[in-house]
């Protein structure tokens, strides 16, 4: 007791000192991101796996590390297995919308590495129609991936005529019956 001082509990609580231990070059980081690759930040890695809890049971996928299996292979395995619980329509949408989101960013990012250094584009760029419109006629093509684009619709249109040429002309047979 001759070494420490009677204080009052009521006191006691709020005098208490703490001591901090601190490794600044354990856990003090200014950019935690450099020096790594960067992580795309439209998707992460559990995101369907804990939001569909009735379908993965709360586990993780888990693959060998010998095996690289991509989003669309992940996607067509479980719905072609036999249980069906995939098969969710609220899941079947997500993986479509997650599927076509990847394939969008992934085109993205390999249109604009082909745009060149001195190009600036903004976020305002890609928000303005004008801008999307003169990308897909001087041949940023990266919407072509994207249901119902402007790109889709016109290879799609370039099919059609071609099987216009190749078959020529459509013919429709109607038959009229008294029944």
């Amino acid at each position: 007791d001759d070494v420490s001082e009677h204080v009052p509990i009521e006191d006691n609580l709020t005098a208490q000192q703490q001591t901090l231990m601190w490794n600044e070059d354990l856990h003090l980081h200014m950019a935690p991101g450099e020096k790594s690759i960067p992580v795309s930040v439209l998707i992460d890695e559990h995101a369907e796996e804990l939001s569909f809890p009735t379908i993965y049971g709360g586990q993780f996928r888990n693959y060998r590390e010998d095996i690289h299996v991509t989003e669309f292979m992940q996607a067509t395995s479980e719905i072609r297995r036999t249980d069906r619980r995939a098969t969710d329509p609220q899941h079947l949408l997500y993986l479509a919308a997650k599927i076509m989101r990847l394939r969008v960013s992934q085109s993205v990012r390999i249109a604009f590495k082909h745009v060149g250094y001195d190009n600036k584009i903004t976020k305002e760029n890609v928000q303005s129609e004008e801008y999307i419109n003169n990308c897909i006629e001087s041949n940023l093509a990266f919407l072509r991936c994207i249901p119902n684009s402007a790109w889709f619709w016109s290879d799609r249109k370039k099919d059609l005529f071609a099987m216009i040429r190749q078959l020529g002309a459509p013919t429709v047979f109607m038959t009229v019956s008294a029944n």
